[in-house]
């Protein structure tokens, strides 16, 4: 005989058997064939003395018109003031079968319960046992519920899920929708099936289901509030109780914004680039390959790349830029005393030499159509670097000696106004800044506002404003603000009237007012971002994205640009 559950008390456990009663009439009705293997699942106790039993297990029912008999295998345990115990054993039972109604004994415990189904494949109803536990008890009565089901319950229910959030991106902005698909299934029945989504977003919803298999999918339209990576959890309970759940993964929401954009490869490493307004193109100088590529922005397409006569190199210079008007592009060709003229309406190449000169790497165009030249010269034993100037128009060049000590000065990359007016050069060796003036051909004194090595400089369409990493000057160089939320080595895009800045981060950039730093925006972009140019009618980022470079030079082998 098995126990039916074990009292759990300080002492120890009793086994439990119900007092005696009377024999019962038959159960209402013409007897239905319940016979063969059954599984059921219980929960008994009471709640005076804190005890309750789980259990489950099979019975192999046999009948004769109302009666029953059978075989009873059970596992369980029952849990107390004094620990928990095993309630598993093997035992048999008597009952009675009515047309909708089924009671019977085991274990010591009357079961009733209601038949459901045609044909009858599902029981469910209450349990009681009246137990003598001796003193201090005495005798106490233990309830509670069961439920069975014809056949053998082996295996839970099976649950499975995926996430969808929009096609080509990790992340999910604000306003975008989340599809979560689940199915869940059982051998013979479910019971529960639902979702949960952990924080921060914080869903959850269930329903009953008495089916075999169940599928849904469920949307939302994502707030604000869940920035932040949250946990999709898919479950499912049977009708025995048994529960799984699976977690098809996460989903990270990012408060933002998409721009349209287009992207793509150059096909070679690029480490300097000019507009050309008259042809709606952007030139890039690509050292490795000894060539500007040519990029048309009306239909975002590469033309015939333009050889520049220089070998091939790893460079991380090559600087590039284009005379007003837009007809003639001025390359510095690395490792020469050249400059590369191509000559954009007849088509050729040609090259004038820099006196004084042993080598450059970089070269910004004025609107007087004079091409400042960044490189290195040497005398008297000494290798000295410097500024020097060559005029478009006569063909002669000077060195310029109105900066640093007598000319010698270590500069970083030249930024220059989208007007060509002013020119602004930071001295990497004595952290001065010099602001050039086409009109007056003069470079201004030296400004110590604070900029590291590193940083890039950005200005107005005039010149009226620059952003050097995080450092805001006027056109002075007077520093205005270290602007909050960019850091100093930032390579960050300045608006054309100085009003807002644009700095990449690793979702894509952010849209930063200056001189507050308030984020005015965050924009999702799916591509690398590490620098960032406005493009002269300020309605267009240009997004560099290698990380690659010497500082504080950077390279792109991708073109993308940003409606903004």
């Amino acid at each position: 005989m098995r126990r039916l559950f074990a009292i759990i008390i300080a002492a120890g456990f009793v086994a439990c058997g119900k007092d005696a009663a009377a024999p019962q009439p038959d159960e209402p009705g013409d007897p239905t064939a319940i016979a063969g293997t059954w599984t059921y699942f219980e929960q008994i106790g009471n709640t005076q003395i804190q005890i309750i039993c789980y259990d489950n297990g099979t019975i192999a029912i046999s009948q004769n018109a109302h009666d029953l008999t059978g075989t009873v295998n059970q596992s369980g345990s029952c849990d107390g003031p004094g620990g928990s115990a095993d309630n598993s054993g093997t035992g048999s039972m008597t009952g009675n079968v009515g047309a909708a109604t089924v009671r019977f004994a085991m274990g010591g415990c009357d079961y009733r319960g209601d038949l459901f189904n045609t044909p009858r494949d599902s029981s469910a109803g209450t349990v009681s046992c009246t137990v003598d536990l001796g003193a201090p008890y005495g005798k106490k009565t233990f309830t509670g519920t069961w439920l069975a089901i014809r056949g053998t319950e082996i295996l839970p229910p099976t649950v499975s899920g995926n996430i969808t959030i929009p096609a080509g991106d990790t992340l999910v902005l604000t306003g975008d929708t989340v599809r979560i698909t689940f199915t869940a299934s059982d051998d013979w029945k479910l019971h529960w099936v639902g979702y949960r989504v952990g924080a921060p977003a914080n869903v959850r919803d269930s329903a009953a289901f008495t089916g075999t298999t169940y599928s849904d999918t469920v949307q939302f339209v994502v707030p604000a509030s869940w920035e932040g990576a949250s946990t999709v959890t898919l479950f499912a309970r049977d009708a025995f109780d048994h529960y799984t759940e699976f977690t098809p993964g996460h989903f990270r929401v990012l408060d933002a914004v998409r721009r349209p954009y287009q992207t793509r490869l150059l096909g070679a490493r690029a480490v300097d680039m000019v507009y050309d307004s008259t042809r709606n193109v952007i030139y890039f100088a690509e050292p490795d390959s000894a060539r500007v590529a040519v990029l048309s922005l009306s239909s975002f397409t590469l033309g015939t790349p333009i050889p520049v006569p220089v070998p091939a190199s790893g460079s991380f210079t090559m600087g590039i830029d284009i005379v007003p008007g837009g007809d003639t592009v001025v390359v510095a060709l690395p490792g020469t005393t050249r400059l590369a003229l191509l000559d954009r309406l007849a088509n050729t190449v040609d090259t004038v030499h820099i006196d004084s000169i042993d080598g450059l790497n970089d070269v910004r165009v004025t609107s007087s159509r004079k091409a400042l030249v960044a490189g290195a010269g040497s005398g008297g034993g000494y290798v000295y670097f410097g500024i020097w100037e060559h005029d478009l128009a006569t063909g002669t060049t000077t060195r310029r000696t109105d900066i640093g000590i007598s000319g010698n000065v270590l500069p970083g990359p030249l930024p220059r106004s989208s007007d060509q007016t002013k020119m602004l050069l930071t001295d990497i060796g004595t952290s001065c800044g010099y602001l050039y003036d086409a009109g007056a051909d003069a470079f201004s004194a030296c400004s110590k506002f604070g900029f590291t090595a590193n940083a890039l400089g950005t200005g107005t369409t005039t010149g009226d404003k620059w952003l050097v990493g995080n450092k805001l000057v006027d056109g002075s160089l007077t520093l205005i603000a270290t602007v909050p939320g960019i850091g100093g080595d930032d390579n960050v895009g300045i608006a054309p009237d100085g009003s807002a800045a644009y700095r990449p981060t690793p979702y894509g950039y952010d849209k930063i007012s200056l001189p507050s730093g308030a984020v005015l925006e965050r924009v999702r972009v799916t591509v690398p971002v590490t620098r960032i140019t406005v493009l002269p009618e300020g309605t267009r980022l240009f997004l560099w994205s290698d990380a690659g470079g010497t500082p504080p030079y950077r390279t792109t082998s991708r073109a993308t640009v940003v409606t903004p």
